[in-house]
């Protein structure tokens, strides 16, 4: 099969697309992304064709085995018990293997009026709303020896009455996670519970009162969400010295280290409420990546509320740090790479691409614009350099960026916002803000210029162009490159294909909203003259 690897046109897509059709455009960009995990993994397929386990997630979830080999016949079963536990109904999926453990994501757990919504909805769409699959063996129903009986007295409050279908559902995900042998929880969520109109409308393991998810590593990591990306958009894309605000209301969770995974960072985790957005980001990924090397983590789940925004960040970086190590994905380009990450863990999984953007909620931007701070050996994995090292000299002290970060600091503020209707569907006047993302994308990239090969300058250029200069076999070999120049170079370049292709989105989206609402401006003002002239008649 021809492969289109077109980050452009990926993009354009993704930001006018449907993620949830199985249209011709959304099956090739799926099929290209089988055929890139096959680089180097053998994949198991879990069927999900219209949205039978999961509406929000790909029509076709890829399991990578481990390389000693595995059998995940009986995955589909778990799921299908497990896959109401959640909110959205966005279960645990395992998404990427390192040896012979998995990175999961998925969204918090639902409270029993979701649970009870869908399994109902369920019954009555589907016939049963749990059953298992004609085609493989049913899972064992005995349920994990440390799994016990909630006691009445420990009860969670949220239950409402129906704490049997509570119990069973998050028995059930705790199934699936051991049999994926999940024992460590990174939460991303501000809150212990997500409130909205004075109402929690999801949970999470840290707030089960049940205590059910006791045996787990639950790591407690608030992290901003998509909303907090708007004043990053506004600060010009400078994520510099850009703080979150702790003190807000509903942000009452906290970080929470088990003592002995204090101990494999050696970072001031007391400080996280004084870092910046950069700090604060690469601390929680140096976090990731360490705990995931230890020896008494079996398997990592990631998630956030809804799974779609914070989630896809951290699912990526630990990807595109891993491949830029040569741990994961050895087999595939820089663009091939960019593909992959962009399509699966973004797109296809629904990542919000329109609403967020239009919003200005650029989130996603920031996910590889950040590559350039996590060029460093300590993030690599590839090199033991982990015991007595300090990772940060202090609260605001993080590792500077590959490039010279002249550019982004000279960026004006951008004061036009998209206005959006509240409801469902988004309708937006994005002419305003894809203007001004545009504009501002254009002055904090410069694209790498082939004919200057003149001096040594550090950035993103002159990383390009190293890659292109370092493509024929070198002549001296007993020259071989350090990890850390292997490291930034593979990590510069995908920066640089994806920021390039992302300017180039922006302006095609711009250019075509122009038209449209030029097209649109024209008839509403013939409308009007004619109202007018009735009105004066």
């Amino acid at each position: 099969m021809t492969m289109d690897l077109d980050i452009t046109t990926l993009l354009f897509y993704a930001l006018t697309g449907d993620a949830s059709s199985d249209g011709p455009d959304t099956s090739k960009i799926s099929d290209t992304c089988l055929e890139l995990f096959e680089r180097d993994n053998e994949c198991e397929t879990l069927e999900n064709t219209n949205g039978t386990l999961c509406n929000t997630y790909p029509n076709k979830i890829f399991v990578p085995l481990p390389a000693e080999g595995g059998n995940y016949c009986k995955l589909k079963d778990f799921v299908l018990k497990a896959r109401f536990a959640r909110t959205r109904g966005r279960f645990v999926a395992p998404v990427l293997v390192f040896g012979d453990k998995y990175v999961c994501r998925s969204s918090t757990l639902a409270r029993s009026p979701e649970i009870y919504y869908r399994q109902t909805y369920g019954y009555w769409m589907q016939g049963e709303a749990t059953k298992p699959s004609d085609n493989v063996a049913p899972a064992d129903d005995k349920e994990p020896d440390f799994i016990k009986e909630a006691d009445p007295k420990l009860v969670d409050p949220d239950l409402d009455g129906n704490e049997w279908m509570v119990d069973k559902m998050r028995n059930a995900d705790i199934s699936l996670l051991q049999y994926l042998k999940v024992n460590v929880i990174f939460d991303l969520m501000v809150e212990k519970k997500k409130v909205k109109y004075g109402m929690n409308v999801t949970s999470s393991e840290k707030a089960d009162k049940s205590q059910r998810y006791e045996p787990f590593s639950l790591i407690s990591v608030p992290y901003p969400g998509c909303e907090f990306f708007v004043e990053y958009r506004d600060s010009g894309y400078n994520a510099d010295k850009l703080k979150y605000d702790w003190k807000q209301a509903f942000v009452d969770a906290t970080l929470q280290l088990p003592s002995s995974v204090e101990k494999v960072c050696n970072v001031a985790w007391d400080d996280y409420t004084n870092w910046d957005l950069v700090t604060l980001t690469q601390n929680y990924l140096l976090l990731h990546l360490r705990l995931l090397v230890q020896d008494d983590c079996d398997g990592i789940l990631l998630h956030c509320i809804s799974g779609w925004d914070r989630t896809p960040l951290f699912v990526s970086l630990m990807r595109l740090s891993l491949w830029a190590d040569g741990l994961a994905h050895t087999n595939l380009s820089a663009r091939e790479m960019a593909y992959v990450t962009i399509a699966y863990d973004w797109f296809l999984f629904q990542h919000q691409f329109i609403e967020r953007i239009s919003n200005g909620e650029e989130i996603f931007f920031f996910c590889f614009d950040f590559l350039k701070y996590i060029c460093d050996d300590k993030y690599s994995l590839s090199r033991n350099q982990f015991n007595g090292e300090s990772a940060f000299t202090n609260s605001n002290g993080h590792t500077k960026p590959a490039s010279n970060g002249n550019s982004t600091h000279s960026l004006e503020r951008s004061d036009s916002l998209a206005h959006c209707n509240d409801g469902n569907t988004v309708e937006c006047d994005n002419s305003s803000t894809l203007i001004a993302a545009s504009d501002d994308i254009e002055k904090s990239y410069t694209p790498p210029d082939p004919s200057n090969q003149s001096n040594g300058n550090q950035g993103e250029q002159t990383a390009v162009l190293h890659v292109q200069q370092t493509d024929a076999p070198d002549e001296d070999p007993t020259t071989v490159p350090t990890a850390q120049s292997y490291r930034h170079i593979r990590l510069m370049e995908l920066r640089s294909l994806v920021m390039e292709a992302y300017k180039e989105t922006i302006q095609l989206l711009n250019e075509r909203e122009q038209t449209k609402n030029t097209g649109l401006a024209a008839t509403l003002m013939n409308q009007l003259s004619k109202t007018f002239s009735l009105v004066k008649k």
